[in-house]
Formats: C-alpha cells, sequence, structure tokens
C-alpha cells in the first residue's frame, strides 16, 4: 500500500517558519520529506507506527535553520515529485526510492537502485563515474600518506577510544585522534549528513556506489545542495551552526608542552618568548596545573579543578603577571573524576556520571581510577561548570579539553535518561564542550570562549571548539598526512584546526624537521608547538631554527589582518580558512587529490615541505601565480617539479590579483591596535578588490554589527594601475581614530608617475624584489584614498 500526504508549519508572528513536509507510506515504512529551504533536504524513514530520529544534538531548531521555500508537489506516471526552486526529487511510489535533480534535471544523487530503501539506518546511493567525496571529519590516514579523497576507501566511524585502529599499529593516540562528522561533500553537486551518532561505516569501495551503515539509531539524512562546494557548506553550518569567531589571540602563536611542571617553568618561557623576539599570546598548561597523575608522578588529582598549590600557588597573580607581558593562560582539562577527590564525592551524590548497576562506573586506565562525567545530563553540565567559576575568576582564558571521546569508557555503562554508551559515546565530546560554553555564556555573557578540543561530533563548531589531530609522532612520515586531515576537517565545517607542532611523542624533532612543521603550522588556522617530554618551543633547537621561526612567526602576525577577515567569512557563511584546491577548481582533475599544498584564504596558496630536502614538487592550478618570496611570475596548469625550498622558505605562492593586508610587527596581538596596515597587491589584468574586517577581538558584539570593513580595490587600465581604499564603514570598541596606510605595489619595473589626490606619499622602488612601496600619511580612518599609478608603455 502507498499512501502520501503533505503538512507544513504553521506561520505567524513569533511561530517557526513554514517548512513544508511530505509523507509516504510504502509497504511498512513511512517516508518523510522536508525542505529547510530551496536547496536543504531531510529525509527520514521509520517503521510504520515507529518513533522517528527525534530531536538531534548536532542540528539547529527549523526556525535558525529554515528560509522560506517554493515548493510544489505533483504526480507523475510512478513518482510524486516534490520541486523547489533549486531542485526536483522523485519519489517512486512503489519503493520509496528517491532521486534528487538540479534545476537542468541533471541527476545529483539517487538512491540505489538494486535494493529498496528500508526504515534501518543504512543509506546507499548511486555514483557517478568521476564523482569525488570529501569531508567526514578527522583521520590521520597513516604514514606519508597525503591523498586527500575517500574514493576506494573505507571509513569507519567510532566509537573511539580505547579501541586501537588497525591502519596505526602501535602508534599512541592516532586513533584517538578521529573525529566522528558524519558528512560527506561531492564534486557532484551537493552533500549529504548522515544524522545518527552511532557507531557507523561509510563505504567508497564498490565502482558506481558508495553507501552507509550504522549500528544503531534512525534513518535520517540531509541532502545539501551547492552547486559548489562553497554553497554546500553555507547551508550544513546554517543547519549545524556557523563557526564561532574566536578572540583574536587565539590566532597568534599559542605555545604549549606537556609540561610546565611550576609557575617558574611558564613564566620561564614567557621571557624567553619575549627575549627571543618571537611572538606569541598563550601558554598552555597540561596535566601538572592539577597535579598531574600517577602514572607521570602525580597525585590522584584527575577532575579536582583545583591548582596543585605546591607548584602553582597564588595563580591569580602569576596570571596576571603573565597577562601583562601579553600571554593568556590557558587549561587541560579531562572528562573524568577520580575516585580520590572530593568532586567525585558530589559527583557521586549528585548522579552526575555514568553508572553501572546504579554506580558511578569507574574505569581504570593510566590516569587512575575515575568516573566519567556523564555530559549529556543538564545538571551534569551546570554542575561542571560551577567547578570553572574560581578559575575564571583565576584568570584563566581557555580550556583544553582531551581524552573526550571519551578514551576509556565502559561499554555497558548507562547515561541519563537510561541511555547507553552506545548511543552517547560519540556525543559526549561534543556535550561536554556545550557545557563549557553555556556556562561561560551565562557569566561572562559578552566574551568570547576559547576551547581546544581532541574530539568532537557535527555541530561542535558552534561552540567555537578549535580541534588538533592528536598525538602525531615526531616524523616526517606523520607530517605529511597533516595537510589532508586539515583540509577534510575545513570541508566538514570545522575551519578552526591545527596539529602539534614538532609532533607529540617517539624521538624529538631533529631541527629540519621541527623547522618545516612550524612552518606549515604558521598557516593553519590553529598555531600551537606541543610535545611530551622534549623540547617544544623554537628557542629550545638551534640558533639557526630559532631564527628561521622566529620571521615564520613574524609573518604569521603580519598576516592576522587577513586570517581574521577570514575568520569572520568561515562565521558568515561556513568556509573555510584552509582550503583544498578541488574547492576552487572542481573540473581540474590534478587537484582531485592533491593533499599536500591547499589555498589559505583567497589569495595564498601554500605548499608545505613534508620531507627532508630542499625541495618538492609544487602543483600550481590555472592562472598566474607569483612567487611569495621572490615574486617571480608562474603561469599555472602544470606542476613544477623540484621546485626550490631551503630551509628558510616555506614554498608560498599569491594569486595574481590579489590583495593582501599586512599589520606592523608586534610581539602579541594587543600589543596596538591595527593603526598602521600595508596593502601588498599583485595586479592583474582585471579589478581586483578586498574587503578587510575588523572588530574589537574579544567581546560579541561583532553578532551584533559592531565591526568595520574597509573596501579596497585596485583596477588596471592601459596606461597604468588605479588603488582605492575606501573609509572605514562601521565601528568598533578598539578602531583607532587614525591610521597610517602603506602600499607594497608588485610591479615588472618602475612606474614613470605616482599621483594620489589630497596627499602627499613617500614613494620608493626596490629593484630587487620589483616593489614599489608607497607610504601614506597618518589619516583619519574615515578617510578614503586613491592612488593613481602610471607606467610605461609596453
Amino acid at each position: 500500500m502507498t499512501t502520501s500526504t503533505a503538512a507544513g508549519a504553521a506561520g505567524g508572528e513569533g511561530a517557526e517558519p513554514i517548512v513544508p513536509s511530505f509523507s509516504w507510506q510504502i509497504g511498512g515504512v513511512r517516508l518523510r520529506v522536508s525542505v529547510l529551504d530551496d536547496g536543504l533536504v531531510h529525509v527520514e524513514r521509520a517503521a510504520w507506527g515507529g518513533v522517528g530520529p527525534g530531536a538531534s544534538p548536532a542540528t539547529l531548531g527549523a526556525g535558525e535553520v529554515a528560509r522560506p521555500a517554493r515548493v510544489e508537489r505533483a504526480s507523475e506516471p510512478s513518482a510524486d515529485v516534490v520541486t523547489t526552486g533549486l531542485l526536483r526529487i522523485e519519489v517512486c511510489r512503489e519503493t520509496g526510492r528517491l532521486i534528487f535533480r538540479d534545476g537542468r534535471g541533471r541527476v545529483l544523487l539517487e538512491e540505489d537502485r538494486e535494493r529498496p530503501p528500508t526504515a534501518a539506518p543504512v543509506l546507499r546511493f548511486q555514483a557517478d563515474p568521476g564523482e569525488q567525496f570529501y569531508g567526514l571529519g578527522q583521520k590521520v590516514r597513516g604514514p606519508n600518506d597525503t591523498s586527500l579523497r575517500w574514493n576506494g576507501r573505507v571509513r569507519e566511524f567510532g566509537p573511539y577510544g580505547n579501541v586501537r585502529e588497525k591502519t596505526c599499529p602501535g602508534v599512541s593516540g592516532q586513533g584517538n585522534g578521529n573525529t566522528t562528522i558524519p558528512f560527506v561533500v561531492s564534486t557532484g553537486g551537493y552533500g549529504v549528513f548522515f544524522d545518527n551518532h552511532y557507531r557507523h561505516t561509510w563505504s567508497f569501495v564498490e565502482p558506481g556506489r558508495w553507501w552507509v551503515e550504522s549500528a544503531g539509531g534512525a534513518h535520517s539524512y540531509y541532502f545539501v545542495y551547492g552547486p559548489g562546494m562553497r554553497e554546500v557548506l553555507e547551508r550544513y553550518t546554517r543547519l549545524t551552526g556557523r563557526p564561532a569567531l574566536p578572540p583574536r589571540w587565539a590566532l597568534g602563536l599559542l605555545q604549549s608542552k606537556f609540561g610546565y611542571r611550576d609557575w617558574g617553568e611558564v613564566l620561564a618561557t614567557a621571557e624567553r618568548l619575549r627575549a627571543e623576539g618571537i611572538p606569541a599570546d598563550a601558554l598552555v598548561l597540561d596535566l601538572y596545573w592539577f597535579g598531574g597523575v600517577p602514572h607521570f608522578g602525580g597525585a590522584n588529582r584527575m577532575g579536582s579543578l583545583a591548582w596543585d598549590e605546591r607548584n602553582f600557588p597564588d595563580a591569580a597573580t602569576h596570571i596576571a603577571r603573565l597577562r601583562e607581558m601579553g600571554f593568556r593562560v590557558v587549561l587541560i582539562e579531562e572528562p573524568y573524576v577520580d575516585e580520590a577527590t572530593a568532586n567525585f564525592e558530589e559527583g557521586r551524590e549528585g548522579g552526575f556520571f555514568a553508572l553501572r548497576d546504579g554506580r558511578p562506573a569507574l574505569v581504570e586506565t593510566w590516569f587512575g581510577r575515575c568516573a566519567l562525567v556523564d555530559f549529556t545530563n543538564p545538571a551534569a553540565r551546570a554542575w561542571w561548570w560551577e567547578k570553572h567559576r574560581p578559575l575564571v575568576e583565576d584568570g584563566v582564558a581557555g580550556w583544553w579539553v582531551d581524552l573526550g571521546e571519551p578514551q576509556a569508557y565502559d561499554e555497558q555503562a548507562t547515561y541519563h535518561g537510561g541511555r547507553s554508551h552506545a548511543d552517547v559515546h560519540n556525543l559526549l565530546n561534543l556535550e561536554w564542550v556545550r557545557a563549557l560554553a553555556e556556562g561561560y555564556a551565562r557569566d561572562r555573557p559578552d566574551r568570547r570562549l576559547f576551547l581546544l578540543s581532541r574530539s568532537g561530533y557535527a555541530g561542535i563548531q558552534r561552540y567555537g571548539a578549535a580541534l588538533w589531530s592528536n598525538d602525531v609522532l615526531a616524523d616526517f612520515a606523520w607530517l605529511a598526512p597533516q595537510v589532508s586531515t586539515g583540509l577534510n576537517m575545513g570541508l566538514s565545517g570545522v575551519p578552526f584546526w591545527g596539529t602539534d607542532v614538532g609532533g607529540f611523542i617517539g624521538p624529538v624533532a631533529s631541527d629540519e624537521l621541527y623547522t618545516r612543521w612550524f612552518q606549515f603550522g604558521a598557516f593553519t588556522p590553529l598555531f600551537r608547538p606541543h610535545g611530551q617530554d622534549r623540547p617544544t618551543a623554537a628557542f629550545e633547537f638551534s640558533p639557526r631554527t630559532a631564527a628561521i621561526c622566529r620571521e615564520v612567526a613574524r609573518l604569521r602576525y603580519r598576516l592576522l589582518p587577513y586570517v581574521y577577515t577570514h575568520f569572520f567569512e568561515a562565521f558568515r557563511t561556513g568556509t573555510p580558512l584552509m582550503r583544498p584546491l578541488v574547492m576552487e577548481w572542481p573540473d581540474d582533475p590534478a587537484v582531485h587529490d592533491l593533499g599536500s599544498e591547499y589555498l589559505f584564504g583567497p589569495w595564498l596558496l601554500v605548499a608545505p615541505v613534508l620531507g627532508p630536502g630542499d625541495a618538492r614538487d609544487v602543483y600550481l592550478p590555472a592562472g598566474r601565480w607569483y612567487d611569495f618570496w621572490t615574486h617571480e611570475v608562474y603561469v599555472g596548469g602544470h606542476t613544477i617539479r623540484a621546485f626550490p625550498a631551503p630551509l628558510e622558505r616555506i614554498p608560498l605562492f599569491v594569486r595574481e590579483g590579489a590583495i593582501l593586508p599586512l599589520g606592523p610587527e608586534v610581539s602579541h596581538t594587543e600589543e596596538r591596535p591595527l593603526d598602521e596596515i600595508t596593502y601588498r597587491i599583485y595586479p592583474g589584468p582585471e579589478p581586483s578588490r578586498y574587503e578587510l574586517y575588523e572588530d574589537d577581538g574579544e567581546s560579541l558584539a561583532y553578532q551584533r554589527g559592531e565591526y568595520a570593513l574597509t573596501t579596497v580595490e585596485a583596477s588596471p587600465d592601459a596606461r597604468g594601475l588605479r588603488i582605492s581604499v575606501g573609509g572605514v564603514r562601521g565601528s568598533h570598541a578598539r578602531l583607532p581614530a587614525k591610521r597610517r596606510t602603506h602600499f607594497e605595489v608588485v610591479l615588472p619595473h618602475p612606474p614613470v608617475a605616482v599621483e594620489a589626490r589630497g596627499i602627499s606619499p613617500e614613494t620608493e622602488w626596490d629593484g630587487e624584489r620589483k616593489l614599489l612601496v608607497i607610504r601614506c600619511p597618518e589619516l583619519p580612518v574615515s578617510t578614503p584614498i586613491e592612488l593613481w599609478i602610471q607606467m610605461a608603455d609596453g
């Protein structure tokens, strides 16, 4: 029997927006198709009369997601058809099989032709020849593996933790470095979000098909239309939450180590960084701040959330001293509470832990005998945040949530409402981050929170969490797969990502390995050197290494206006800062599996050196590219073999037409406002435009529109180049009243003349770098600037 019905949510003031929804009964299966907007469709299947998926922890409510859609329904001989402004959705009345087409009738996604869909949590689809698949969260694939796509591979989704992965035998932590985000992006013009948090498997091995099968949960997925990857990410992050804009200091260098054992070591590191001229904004403290654990010579203090007063006394005074030096303090925490702590008794009495037979389900591992906090319980989340309030009052600026896969667990444990561990495992880290974000929002309602998370689930980006690739081995073989790992995280809706610069475990990094990793880290969203019982700061290596890394860090800080602008772009649209080339050139087969280089924002192509030596092959896509260091021009569309890469330089290219905003040299982000800026311009044959974003760097006022935009344009003509900088539009609390604006224009030869309307700039020609330098006087930020650079004919 086949029946169908249509329904929509009622409109009206204060009501949820109308979400057209259509249902069919096909055999024993109830199919429901809901249109959230013209390109975002929710598909649910359940046994007739059974329970649907219910509210999802990964997605926002319809009121935040849905947009008015033009939807019509019609019946054809063998199918019902639902059309939107962008899509045609065909529903086979005999089997319930779905076909998604674009407005021209081209098939985008088609459910399996041979195996009709059921209510089981299994999705099976046809795959077109040449279709490429990306995303699916974080997975460090294996040594020297720089591949990017999932074609020909199987992706296993958790639960991760004390189960080692076969692909990384004997390598501590690589399995734990997985992050479960069941969202795939296709070059076919769409994405699929499988809204199911149980253990499941994705397979792209079978020719002409791909499928995902879960061990439990509901048959619920979202079809996310593009047609480009940017549009797919825009809709997906509207569904699961836009990436929150981090505090500006979190985009600087975050110096970390396992571990700083007392305030003396912390202060010595801060003083040495300043003395060496290496800019940095935070120091990240590992287990020793609360006394460590017995395995590392400490006490049973896991989960105490209190300072070890013997080695870290008078925390507020020390943190205030570090703040005077321009450093924030970030603390690690874990989701476990040792049974020897006072918090264990509180948590047991309050019912805030995972249970077995009515008692806390204790796990015994390297960090002691502990209970696991049940973050699915709202009361437990509130209790956990209350334990953070004294630390916030001490001046702690951020939190590092570790072991949240969770690493150790009792498979027989139950959670809030009697839920099984299989049901909640992949959600616990998400709910933990939620506990901190919601608590911070209550106590500091106009301040941004920094969170560094080892694990997560779909939607974690809306809490502002940064993720990193976990305890990676200090070896070139394990540096190599980091690039593609970060790119797929960006394509999974999580743009704030980084690695343990220098490697976490194994042999201490050589000077060469540390330098190459540091160079790569400077061009990732999260820039954090870290390691276990080893040198982690650049000044702990050779003088040459320290000098190279100093200049790399200074470049990162000069680029912060650019980095920050594109973090705001991620907040508005979901487009990541670190972008695979396939996002920009999807029709170029050479970039489909290229996971060793990437775009950093729209203008910079980064090709980090991922092995020993002073050269690497670099593929440049179509167009003209400038070497960032020499300004030599290259025509793209081919691979440059053995491109020179001396240790001092990471291969870095700039797209023709680029306008790069560069700030002044600073030792930390709060040293001075953006009262001086340089626009480096790489003219192309077409006009180019850039919009610089600024805000106060720490409050949530940007969400209320309190920010400033500056438009810069470069327009070539037959005789030269016109450059204009508009007056600042908008305002924010740290906007300077006046600013010095300079220009560095890459030109093939010296100009004939430089004219400026209303001002008399200083000009200088740097023949070695083929760079015209124009220095304008200090002007009110509201004052526009107009320049004309006259070039000789020919």
